[in-house]
């Protein structure tokens, strides 16, 4: 009888370990499109970080209460568990290094000596909190001006503002404009920003390149990635850059689809990433999975 029952055990092992586990969508069949955010063209902003740390939470949207055209740009400073995350965006730029003391990458074609930058706002800033616009020219990637202006308290209706320029003495090649509703640190939740009609003054424009790009924020792209049902990838967060790293291929072993896995590089994370998971991906590290019940 005892050699019957470990013979019955022994076998039932050997049926159970040659069971393959239930990892969800192992052959990679099933591809899902998956609805991300909407943003502003040719604007980088905030939502990306978000993203990144698998959070719904956007401080970057559209909105129709605009001051003209059908669009404007809204921002919100929103709690996220113990943190605040601002809402910002870069027109066409990025920038590293630690706040105030920052590097600006990137930018828009401009050849202008404006002397102000104007839009139309309305806001309401919470007490201990700041508002800011960046403005900054450059030439040959050397900064010429770097032009820091702060927006505090409250104004219900649209407002024209004009901010005044530090004087050019010599043509920029290129241009940054930042806006943000609240500084990277000790941002204050609930202080909000509408923005529209931003536009240079005080400069001939005589041509397209002149202009800030989509500056009446009418202009707006709803960015959407694929990732095989069951899993994750960083498509979510390259998807916002132009960049996709996880694709359904045709070339596949057995079935209809395969899994292709494709390192990008990520300038404003400086890092190269191809990543997917039956988890979940966060900002430093990786969460959830599914249940087995065996060892495999």
């Amino acid at each position: 009888m005892k050699k019957w029952i470990f013979t019955f055990i022994f076998v039932l092992f050997i049926l159970t370990a040659g069971m393959p586990q239930n990892i969800p969508n192992r052959g990679f069949e099933q591809w899902e499109t998956r609805q991300l955010c909407e943003q502003p063209r040719s604007w980088f902003t905030s939502d990306l970080m978000s993203v990144i740390d698998n959070d719904t939470l956007l401080t970057v949207k559209k909105t129709d209460d605009a001051y003209s055209g059908p669009y404007a740009l809204y921002m919100e400073n929103l709690k996220s568990g113990k943190d605040t995350i601002a809402g910002f965006v870069f027109c066409e730029s990025k920038a590293t290094g630690n706040y105030p003391n920052l590097k600006y990458l990137g930018g828009f074609p401009f050849t202008g000596r404006p002397d102000s930058l104007t839009g139309y706002f309305k806001y309401n800033i919470k007490t201990g909190d700041t508002a800011h616009i960046v403005v900054v020219f450059k030439k040959n990637d050397s900064i010429l001006t770097e032009n820091w202006f702060s927006i505090y308290g409250e104004e219900t209706n649209y407002t024209r503002l004009a901010f005044k320029l530090d004087t050019l003495t010599e043509d920029p090649d290129t241009a940054v404009v930042i806006l943000s509703s609240g500084p990277p640190i000790g941002s204050v939740p609930g202080s909000y920003m509408y923005v529209d009609h931003l536009m240079f003054s005080g400069a001939q424009f005589n041509n397209e390149t002149q202009k800030i790009p989509n500056g009446d924020f009418d202009t707006w792209d709803q960015f959407s990635y694929q990732d095989p049902a069951g899993w994750q990838s960083a498509n979510r967060t390259t998807v916002l850059v132009g960049k996709e790293m996880c694709f359904p291929t045709e070339d596949a072993h057995s079935g209809n689809y395969a899994l292709k896995l494709k390192t990008v590089h990520l300038d404003f994370l400086g890092q190269n990433i191809g990543i997917v998971t039956s988890g979940q991906i966060g900002i430093s590290d990786l969460t959830g999975g599914f249940p087995v019940k065996e060892t495999p």
